[in-house]
């Protein structure tokens, strides 16, 4: 094959219709998408497979995983690379052609077509065993109290907690059942083991986050989710000029269990009394502004630089995305600065993608992945301005194999 005047950037290759076929009954197997860096005025070539082999056995539930679907990716919806693979009666599995990344693998539940994630590893793009994988799925029923507070207006998701940010990336973990009634309880399918949120959303109400950790010896987990429920209200605006220091801000209580974020006008009703806090959206950050509620108080707060005078712990951002020697996305690499006492969080998505988030500034880093020549950067944090990030917070590198 052969593509022309491809304009530089990140390209993609597809084989067959690849968003389609990984839910569809008999998906295509092999390698379905790859992603490149295209150069300006080069010529270059992508190898769409290849003869290497990535090998394993699959459990699931303490059982092999007989001829089902596996999908080795970085993201099964969104990211750059898929492939598929069936397994045979034992549970075995064979990828070929898996360039350096890490990547996760995902088996596809027989019961409703969803992907489930088994395993993160790290690929080295050699003939590589994984070894026996063992996943587990779980069963979350979740009662709401009171049960009428889960209606048309409101939902209920179970959602990835991260640990640096208040709201963490990705979409919805496990499937959600059907209900026929609004007090009927949640039943979530097909949970992997790891560390959740339980995020209730209303209008005009913050969202309620619990806590969920879901471990092997786990299969059928009962929970209560309570709604809490109070009197005070919060409206106001973000001036202009704050939103441009600030970036992005959250209303939390202390304890971290409602959040929400801060349109440039806001209203939430509904709060509980008790002690309150602006920030930013990294939760280690101090706050900017803190103030209680009591019951039934009506609080009106105009957020200006004359109100919030500490911007100090606004975030600011910066991007690194990791390519090998030949354009091909490089996922997992790490990040190691030379001074660690303020460092900025690298903030994990399944990307090639080091999404750096800390105060405004410039910091010398190592960039390194296994089996490649590390890289020296500068990576420029900087705040972004009418909602467009700086250019100069956004690098692209390329690492050689050693």
């Amino acid at each position: 094959y052969q593509g022309d005047h491809l304009p530089a950037g990140l390209c993609y290759c597809y084989r067959d219709n690849a968003n389609a076929t990984i839910f569809s009954p008999r998906p295509t197997c092999g390698i379905i998408k790859q992603g490149m860096l295209i150069d300006e005025d080069q010529t270059q070539s992508l190898n769409f497979g290849g003869t290497t082999m990535v090998t394993g056995r699959l459990y699931v539930n303490d059982a092999p995983l007989a001829e089902g679907h596996v999908m080795l990716c970085d993201d099964f919806q969104s990211g750059y690379f898929q492939a598929i693979t069936t397994t045979d009666s034992l549970g075995n599995f064979a990828f070929r052609g898996v360039n350096p990344s890490e990547l996760t693998l995902y088996y596809r539940n027989h019961e409703n077509r969803n992907w489930v994630r088994a395993s993160r590893r790290r690929i080295d793009g050699s003939d590589q065993n994984l070894g026996e994988i063992h996943a587990a799925s779980a069963k979350l029923t979740v009662n709401v109290e009171p049960n009428t507070e889960l209606s048309a207006d409101s939902t209920l998701r179970l959602v990835a907690f991260d640990r640096h940010l208040w709201f963490a990336n990705g979409g919805d973990i496990g499937r959600a059942r059907p209900r026929r009634y609004f007090t009927d309880p949640v039943v979530i399918d097909a949970v992997p083991d790891g560390e959740y949120e339980l995020a209730y959303s209303a209008p005009n109400q913050v969202s309620w986050r619990q806590r969920v950790v879901v471990e092997s010896a786990s299969r059928e987990i009962q929970l209560k989710f309570t709604v809490p429920k109070g009197t005070a209200s919060i409206r106001g605006t973000v001036s202009p000029e704050l939103r441009q220091q600030a970036g992005s801000l959250v209303l939390h209580r202390r304890d971290g269990r409602g959040v929400s974020d801060l349109a440039d006008s806001f209203k939430i009703d509904g709060l509980p009394a008790g002690e309150y806090e602006i920030s930013s959206i990294v939760r280690d950050f101090p706050p900017m502004l803190a103030f209680t509620l009591k019951e039934g108080e009506q609080k009106s707060i105009e957020l200006n630089e004359s109100s919030i005078a500490n911007t100090t712990n606004s975030e600011a951002h910066g991007f690194v995305w990791t390519y090998d020697e030949d354009g091909l996305p490089l996922t997992g690499c790490g990040v190691t600065f030379d001074d660690t006492s303020d460092a900025p969080l690298n903030i994990k998505i399944n990307s090639h993608l080091l999404y750096l988030v800390g105060r405004p500034g410039a910091y010398d880093a190592t960039i390194s992945y296994p089996g490649f020549k590390a890289r020296r950067v500068r990576a420029n944090l900087m705040r972004p301005e009418k909602g467009e990030m700086p250019s100069l917070s956004i690098q692209t590198i390329r690492l050689a194999r050693e």
